[in-house]
């Protein structure tokens, strides 16, 4: 009693249930005498849940970009139809490599895909439709237009080369 005690000033007065607030934070024990406290652990300054939260944002962004693709499956093929409707592909033989291998095009049934070849040698592209069509193609660039009829998935290969160039989707 009479005795005079030295008074926290209010910057070590923080709310110790605010993570936010500026640490230590202090409060008083049942004597009424001033105790130092050690912050709370917040979650949102767990390195791995931040890295978590990135990555989750990463995943975000690739996915949306993913969407934004064209009508082919990516494998270097331009399948975008012009103004009047027609599509054209560009296919490109260089050694014992085609681009692209494997393509999934959407095609619409009776309308023409032009195929613009560009190709080192000669060879010739076959087209599994009902009836059967071979393109052949020389050295250089050739431009080639091919209509099919019928709904169905239509492969169209290289024979020279042994290598599936794309699967057409008739609709």
């Amino acid at each position: 009693v009479g005795q005079q005690r030295e008074v926290a000033g209010p910057e070590s007065l923080a709310h110790p249930t605010n993570p936010l607030s500026p640490g230590p934070w202090a409060t008083w024990d049942s004597d009424r005498e001033f105790v130092t406290v050690e912050p709370l652990y917040h979650l949102m300054e767990d390195p791995m849940l931040r890295a978590l939260r990135l990555c989750s944002l990463l995943v975000v962004v690739l996915l949306v970009l993913g969407a934004c693709g064209s009508g082919s499956s990516g494998n270097g093929s331009s399948t975008e139809p012009d103004a009047s409707g027609t599509t054209t592909m560009d296919i490109t033989f260089k050694g014992n490599t085609v681009t692209p291998q494997g393509a999934s095009v959407k095609v619409k049934a009776g309308k023409p895909l032009k195929l613009h070849i560009v190709a080192d040698k000669p060879g010739e592209l076959h087209v599994h439709s009902s009836p059967e069509q071979q393109i052949a193609y020389k050295a250089g660039t050739t431009d080639a237009t091919l209509t099919l009829d019928k709904p169905g998935i239509v492969e169209m290969e290289s024979h020279n080369l042994d290598k599936l160039v794309a699967q057409l989707e008739v609709r």
